[in-house]
């Protein structure tokens, strides 16, 4: 999904350090209901943090995915538990809800803030290519529904599309190039390209450059 860049703990409003410490657990799960039936589909589980797959869920089936971010700077950090609802109508066609179901931030004089988080929601199309690779368009609107001091957005709707190309290749390897232009209420555009690849399901970063 689109990758909304998160707001800096509540501290002094400086640039990002090289050394601050950022940590984000892709702790992806998708129970089902029927998860003991054989013919039960796979879970196709997102990583945010690093990249998104032009691929959507088995069509029919709601998974559900969490997981824990947490960033800090010197004595600033913040703590959240994104959680995601995933649809796919077809095997092209799919939405998604994503949500920070609870946010906790704090500031360098040990100011805490904490409640729901912001809201986002994904309508999401694939473009296949062939059998490896797929192309993916992904248009979302993040809506300022956290609770005041905890936001992930600008603090209005925030609107981005996310541009996906995914490709299996050599066998045991798959990449995800994610490139995400998102408006941030009236302010100008900024630009995010995310990618990832992995071996024998192991993901890592390719590429992150953001503004």
């Amino acid at each position: 999904m689109p990758t909304w860049p998160r707001r800096d703990p509540p501290a002094r409003r400086q640039p990002p350090r090289v050394a601050a410490a950022a940590l984000a657990l892709a702790a992806a799960a998708a129970p089902t209901l029927a998860s003991a039936d054989d013919d039960a589909p796979s879970a196709q589980p997102y990583r945010p943090s690093v990249s998104t797959p032009a691929t959507l869920t088995a069509p029919g089936w709601i998974e559900i995915e969490g997981g824990l971010v947490h960033s800090r700077d010197d004595r600033a950090r913040r703590d959240g538990l994104p959680v995601t609802a995933k649809l796919a109508f077809t095997p092209d066609w799919g939405v998604r809800v994503t949500a920070d179901a609870w946010v906790r931030t704090r500031d360098d004089s040990g100011s805490q803030v904490s409640g729901y988080g912001d809201t986002a929601f994904v309508v999401k199309r694939r473009f296949a290519v062939d059998e490896a690779s797929a192309f993916g368009l992904e248009a979302a609107v993040l809506l300022p529904t956290a609770h005041r001091g905890v936001g992930s957005g600008s603090g209005k709707a925030d609107y981005g599309i996310n541009a996906i190309y995914s490709a299996d290749f050599a066998s045991s390897w798959h990449a995800d190039l994610n490139l995400q232009p998102i408006r941030l209420g009236a302010q100008v555009l900024d630009l995010e390209v995310t990618g990832s690849g992995e071996r024998d399901e192991v993901p890592g970063k390719i590429a992150r450059v953001h503004r």
